[in-house]
This record gives C-alpha cells, structure tokens and sequence, in this order.
C-alpha cells in the first residue's frame, strides 16, 4: 500500500498545474516514502542465508549511492526536458521496488 501511495502522490505531481495540486502530490508521495527505508533494512537484517550486518550494510551503500547520483541526474533531466518529467521518472523507479516487494516480507520475521 505504501508504494502505491508514493507512486500515485507522484502522479499527481507530475500532472498537476495548480500548486495546492503539487503539495498535494508531494504530500502524498512523502507519505508512501517515508516507509521505504525502514522496511528495506528491516527486511535485509531478516533475510536467511545472509548475515545480518551484511545486508544492512548492503542496502543503506545503496541508499547513500542513491542520495548521491539521483539528485544530479535529475538535475540534468529537468535542465534539458523538464521537472514534470523527473517527477514521472521517480514512479518508474518505485517499480523496481515494487519488483523486489517479495524480500519485504522479511522485515517482520525475527531471526
């Protein structure tokens, strides 16, 4: 449910051309994200056949590889096209998540 709200709050970001429209959109987003980071190292601490430090540490090397490169490359993407466009990306790359949504499973399971 929470990446389905991400993903629709950046919909409505993407479309909206009035500006309570793009907090709205913002808000919405913010509260499908704002679950995505705790739950991904939940679940990386509780996967079998991996140590618990290890997937952690592998998922916050991705999450800081994240902070990174995105904001430069969707710098980039709203100079030469434009923010609505960023704002469509964002959604497709939730998909990815939504893809890996199986190994979420594990962040209620204790070892």
């Amino acid at each position: 449910m929470w990446l389905a709200t991400a993903i629709s709050g950046f919909l409505v970001l993407s479309f909206s051309s009035s500006q309570i429209g793009i907090i709205g959109g913002f808000f919405i987003a913010g509260l499908g994200m704002a679950n995505l980071f705790p739950i991904a190292v939940s679940a990386a601490g509780n996967l079998p056949d991996i140590p618990s430090g290890i997937g952690v540490s592998i998922v916050t090397s991705v999450g800081y590889g994240g902070i990174l490169l995105a904001p430069p490359l969707f710098g980039i993407i709203a100079q030469e096209w434009s923010y609505a466009l960023v704002f469509l990306i964002v959604p497709a790359c939730l998909l990815v998540v939504f893809a890996m949504l199986k190994a979420a499973g594990y962040a209620d399971i204790p070892k």
